[in-house]
């Protein structure tokens, strides 16, 4: 088994179907630009559309999600695009060359990057359906503190982010006709 360095992928950093990723979640910066953490999202120049990272950092994460690092697989229906670091990097992580069958990361290793840790859950929601297109899809959300999220399904199937706080079972989700008597107060 060998080490391998892996840098961490940050916003705007390509992918090799000439799409970039955008990460805005996370609160871990490398020269001013947010690193990317699992289930944030990157395009691709062969599928239209932004589609989540399948991040393997398993050494560095944040709020339950690890850091993306240089290759991981976005998760489009090409299944042909990866991540590719950008530009002068400074976090990276030691990782095993993929031989072994114990965890791909063993350790993180920070090179001249800050961070700060947020102990709040950030939810979201994805509605899939059986040969079925959910976009348009009316829903409300009610958090357990009082606040409300409706709106309708996007073209991925996504729902808003919920900030929780530190519980991640605090929101109900009403769907199409329970949402609109919801939403309009039917």
């Amino acid at each position: 088994m060998t080490d391998v360095r892996k840098a961490a992928i940050r916003h705007g950093d390509p992918t090799t179907t000439h799409g970039f990723v955008l990460a805005y979640s996370s609160t871990i910066y490398d020269d001013n630009k947010n690193v990317a953490l699992s289930g944030d999202e990157a395009t691709c120049g062969n599928c239209k559309g932004t589609f989540q990272i399948f991040g393997t950092g398993e050494g560095m994460s944040e709020k339950g999600r690890v850091v993306v690092v240089d290759g991981d697989l976005v998760l489009c229906p090409c299944n042909q695009n990866r991540v590719i670091v950008g530009n002068n990097p400074g976090i990276f992580l030691q990782c095993d060359d993929g031989q072994s069958s114990s965890t791909p990361i063993r350790a993180a290793v920070m090179v001249a990057a800050s961070s700060s840790t947020v102990s709040a859950y950030d939810e979201q929601v994805c509605a899939t359906a059986l040969d079925t297109l959910l976009a348009g899809y009316p829903y409300y959300i009610e958090t357990a503190d009082g606040r409300i999220e409706s709106g309708r399904i996007d073209a991925c199937g996504q729902l808003p982010r919920i900030f929780t706080g530190n519980n991640s079972d605090s929101y109900t989700v009403f769907w199409g006709d329970e949402a609109l008597a919801k939403q309009f107060g039917v």
